[in-house]
């Protein structure tokens, strides 16, 4: 059982590398910075809780996932905008610059309150669980 276990870690993590490199090789710099900063945030906070190193993986790898698709789809509403011109390129760059760093801020805000409140719920259920 312990093999697995350092299997599903090693896995985790290569997932969570692989996400931040397809991110920043791939879609451009700026998503890959983020998805650092949003890396390091996270471990910051989630090795201070208790809880399980697998779980607290998991939801890292999730988020960077998440991260690597949020990335993605706007980077190519942005392109595809750019292609068919939509608006000039020096308003879609400005637009860009300008509300790209919010609309991260928001998803990574929110993925990692929810994931402290997924983690905090599932060390009380196991709490209750046994009283």
């Amino acid at each position: 059982m312990n093999i697995i276990r350092r299997l599903v870690v090693i896995l985790l993590l290569e997932l969570t590398a692989l996400s931040v490199l397809i991110t920043y090789c791939w879609i451009d710099a700026q998503s890959g910075v983020i998805l650092v900063i949003f890396n390091l945030l996270f471990f910051s906070l989630f090795s201070q809780l208790n809880g399980d190193v697998c779980v607290k993986l998991f939801l890292l790898t999730t988020g960077n996932v998440l991260g690597t698709v949020w990335s993605y789809s706007f980077h190519m509403l942005i392109f595809y905008a750019i292609t068919y011109e939509v608006a000039s390129t020096t308003t879609l760059h400005t637009i860009y610059t300008i509300v790209y760093p919010f609309l991260n801020t928001f998803w990574v805000i929110a993925f990692w309150s929810l994931s402290a409140t997924a983690l905090n719920n599932s060390q009380n259920f196991g709490r209750h669980m046994y009283d």
